[in-house]
């Protein structure tokens, strides 16, 4: 599952209801400024500053310098002084990006394919823009713009170019002053978005959000919607993986609905909300007309003079309608369904999220709420579902170089994680025993598109890859295909309860075997070691045990339960999933 929660209760209800006064005028700088104390500091909280943006906006004086607060440019924490170096130090990475490029390029070319394809087509797409309107002037530099979406393409797999991208970049281009701005505030809204406009990561689960949310506030449209053919909301994909960027008339709009998704607020994952709004708009000309769902696309595309406002206002009345729900929910209980799984959580080892307080919150609150929400609606339920499934991670266990732990070892206690993993679980608990309860610990997920793979790919096929730190840290993993199927069989058979090891029987892999299997299967050599003080320094050092130090885990109650094993050896699972 996941969450729609959000991540103040308080703010959020007051938020969801903005829509019922007039809007206020947008924060212009004066405001902006008065935020500050003598130091550069911000005197007013984040949630203050990201509500009040929601509610009113930023006026163009203020943008750029808000912007790199929302996305992750800047660190709310940090003093003018701080700023000026995070600047300079961004702009230096930023050059030093680009002469690693020019030096592996002629790589590139010969040694990856859609490097070459995505070459071309950022180019023919980047023809296609205007380079000046109509009285001359000029609107970009298509050679940066170009350079740019190389650039961002070779340094960041998970987000593999897609069409619309040039847009986006563009937009952040006449933004800022600099090209090293456009690509990090490029970088880090991607990173901050990537639920959303992300193909391989996001963009799927929003489709699926969407046809729930359907089916739950408006059945009887889901159910005309099913008529149309499975491919009705499926069709909808443009609006999340270039954020309802191709939506709005003007650049001001597109600026004001991502500043919005950018705060996080009302809810995460408002963006869903967002789609949702715009197809009921449409409602009325779907049911009447015979629409397939390129049409109900088309058809929400042309929706004359559609104001980002207007939009917000009404994805904030659906939130409200939620969060009434919501409460009925807790109150009356989980309605009457088979089983639950709850997947939900805020993504840990996110690169371009600093470690600090706001997100060690994010990574609480999106586990914990919605696990003690669906355990609650589960307690209460007239008819309580059969299994209720909860995946957690390895992190239980305390990392060690010579101890094997399997699901009764002890653990929980000792650090971040551990400590997070224990109040995950004990949050999911149910009084008695009328539903199932398993607990699944994952180890890092192998799968296509994404994930730890997805990080991994571009420099093991250039043979830059190589071991993190010492590479003698155990590496526990397991195939997507096989979580999904231990899920599968926690769900399907009765006996099975109490905790799973989600990893590999083939538990004694090391961070180093690990990158010679990755290495063997692209036929690239993998001996460059990634240093532990660059891991520290991208993730923060508490952060970095994560991939400094590791677990060796076993799965012997989950085979005990009868789970057979598709890819129980690396080699196999490495190559279906570089197929």
């Amino acid at each position: 599952m996941t969450t729609l929660s959000p991540e103040n209760s308080l703010s959020a209800r007051q938020s969801a209801s903005f829509i019922l006064v007039k809007r206020k005028p947008p924060i212009d700088k004066t405001e902006w400024d008065g935020f500050f104390d003598e130091n550069g500091h911000l005197a007013k909280s984040r949630d203050f500053i990201c509500v009040n943006i929601l509610e009113r906006g930023l006026h163009p004086t203020v943008r750029t310098e808000a912007w790199k607060f929302l996305t992750g440019y800047y660190s709310w924490q940090s003093s003018q002084d701080e700023r000026l170096t995070v600047d300079s130090t961004r702009r230096k990475n930023y050059e030093a990006l680009c002469q690693m490029y020019q030096k592996i390029q002629p790589l590139l070319e010969n040694l990856h394919r859609n490097f070459i394809e995505t070459r071309n087509s950022i180019t023919y797409d980047i023809k296609k823009l205007y380079d000046k309107d109509p009285l001359g002037n000029v609107l970009l530099d298509k050679k940066r713009l170009e350079k740019i979406l190389l650039l961002s393409y070779v340094c960041n797999t998970q987000a593999e170019y897609q069409q619309g991208f040039h847009e986006m970049v563009m937009i952040f281009q006449l933004m800022v002053e600099h090209d090293h701005e456009t690509f990090w505030l490029f970088q880090f809204f991607l990173q901050k978005t990537e639920h959303s406009c992300v193909i391989n990561i996001g963009v799927g689960k929003n489709l699926d959000m969407l046809n729930t949310l359907i089916n739950f506030l408006d059945p009887m449209f889901a159910e005309h919607l099913k008529g149309k053919g499975a491919g009705a909301v499926p069709s909808l994909f443009p609006w999340f993986c270039l954020c309802f960027q191709r939506a709005f008339k003007t650049f001001d709009d597109v600026w004001r609905l991502w500043e919005v998704l950018l705060t996080g607020k009302p809810c995460r994952n408002f963006q869903v909300l967002v789609a949702y709004s715009m197809l009921q708009m449409v409602r009325q000309q779907v049911l009447q007309e015979s629409m397939t769902g390129d049409d109900i696309l088309l058809a929400c595309n042309n929706l004359i003079d559609l104001d980002a406002d207007e939009l917000i206002s009404a994805a904030c009345i659906v939130y409200a309608e939620l969060i009434q729900k919501d409460d009925d929910l807790t109150t009356s209980g989980l309605p009457r369904c088979d089983a639950a799984v709850n997947l939900a959580g805020e993504n840990i080892l996110n690169p371009l999220r600093r470690w600090n307080a706001a997100f060690q919150k994010e990574v609480l609150s999106s586990r914990l709420e919605t696990t003690q929400t669906l355990a609650r609606a589960i307690a209460k339920a007239p008819q309580p579902p059969q299994a209720w499934v909860l995946v957690t991670g390895v992190a239980y266990y305390q990392p060690s170089l010579t101890a094997e732990y399997d699901e009764d070892s002890p653990g929980g206690d000792f650090d971040f994680f551990s400590n997070l993993v224990t109040k995950w679980e004990a949050a999911a608990r149910l009084p008695g025993d009328s539903t199932r309860q398993v607990v699944v610990r994952s180890g890092v997920v192998l799968g296509r598109g994404g994930g730890a793979i997805g990080h991994m790919l571009l420099p093991f096929r250039l043979g830059l890859g190589g071991p993190i730190g010492s590479g003698h840290q155990f590496f526990p993993w397991i195939h997507i295909r096989d979580l999904a199927g231990i899920l599968a069989h926690a769900l399907e058979t009765s006996h099975v309860q109490g905790i799973l090891n989600g990893v590999a029987p083939a538990s004694s892999t090391t961070n180093a075997e690990f990158a010679r299997a990755l290495g063997t299967a692209l036929g690239r050599p993998a001996f460059i070691p990634l240093p532990s003080a660059v891991v520290q320094a991208v993730f923060g050092r508490e952060r970095a045990v994560m991939l400094l130090e590791g677990q060796k885990v076993v799965p012997r109650r989950t085979l005990a339960a009868g789970y057979q094993y598709s890819f129980p050896e690396l080699g196999a699972a490495l190559k279906e999933v570089i197929a």
